[in-house]
């Protein structure tokens, strides 16, 4: 096989478990063609902003990326599983139910509308909250500025009675430092990465569930440029750092805990956690009804139907 040098962009820095996923997938595709592949990957937006990579994508410009479905109108049913709140709590599940969601008509016309081929795909951690003060009672959300993003975790705080505000991970700290924000809203792995503990001290000990995060996608012109021993490669590849990752970025989670804890932090459990699910809405029920509002409650209800057969809800 000739010397390939892939482009791959992330929005993440390194040295995070998700990005760590990322370089154990460019160490096996060269391990994998016995140095002739070789990724190299620009991090922290260095090819350019999360926004912008859905257009470097269907110009062909990158061969890997991190692509935010959930965040594009144009990939709304691909990005299901990177958007909702409150439905995964299983990494196993959460891969199994992506590759599975992938696979219907609905996301396969988005990803030949973009011209896009899903690599491989990663759960989140949990999300937690991390906060100035504890929350201990579904009471306690009322009117505590949560940080927030999307069009559904907003909803979520809302109908907790917390108030959302729309803050960038990366300004998380000045945020809480500045009492911008009561609570920050990440994965553990994220909430220690960025040093949160030092300035908000309580981590309630409540899940608000895994999603899959942004998947690696390859633009399909670049795809079908490569040989169908490269191709094989690659797909081996992805499907080694998709078992190492859901391990790897789990282990990270429960790492990161101990090192808030470490660092002065407490965990403060809820003591109606039920009470808490109640008071959240089916979030599914919200984003097919958003669908139907739309014009496409057909693909939404056959995508909906898949997630609630892998999740049992």
């Amino acid at each position: 096989m000739p010397q390939i040098t892939a482009k791959y962009a992330s929005v993440l820095p390194k040295g995070n478990a998700i990005s760590d996923v990322d370089e154990y997938f460019a160490k096996r595709l060269e391990d994998l063609s016995g140095g002739k592949f070789k990724a190299e990957i620009y991090w922290t937006r260095a090819l350019g902003k999360a926004d912008e990579m859905l257009t470097l994508i269907e110009a062909g410009a990158i061969d890997f990326t991190m692509l935010e479905t959930g965040q594009y109108s144009e990939t709304q049913f691909a990005g299901v599983t990177n958007a909702l709140p409150m439905v995964f709590f299983d990494a196993g599940q959460v891969v199994d139910t992506a590759k599975k969601v992938l696979a219907t008509d609905a996301v396969q016309k988005e990803l030949s509308m973009i011209g896009g081929r899903v690599q491989l795909v990663r759960p989140s951690p949990g999300y937690y909250l991390l906060c100035k003060e504890p929350i201990r009672t579904l009471s306690d959300f009322k009117g505590k500025k949560l940080r927030t993003y999307g069009a559904y975790v907003p909803l979520m705080w809302e109908a907790l009675g917390a108030v959302p505000v729309n803050v960038a991970s990366n300004e998380l700290y000045e945020a809480l430092d500045k009492g911008i924000i009561d609570c920050a809203y990440l994965p553990p792995s994220f909430l220690a990465a960025f040093k949160l503990h030092e300035v908000a001290k309580n981590l309630i000990d409540y899940s608000f569930g895994m999603i899959e995060l942004a998947p690696i996608v390859t633009p399909t012109a670049v795809w079908d440029s490569w040989s169908p021993e490269v191709q094989a490669i690659v797909r081996q590849a992805a499907s080694e750092a998709e078992t190492w990752g859901m391990e790897h970025i789990q282990q990270n989670a429960a790492d990161s805990v101990q090192t808030m804890i470490s660092g002065g932090a407490q965990l403060v459990a809820i003591e109606d956690p039920q009470a808490v699910a109640d008071a959240i809405p089916d979030m599914i029920d919200i984003w097919v009804k958003k669908q139907e509002g739309a014009g496409k409650g057909a693909e939404a209800a056959e995508v909906a139907s898949v997630i609630r057969a892998a999740t049992g809800s």
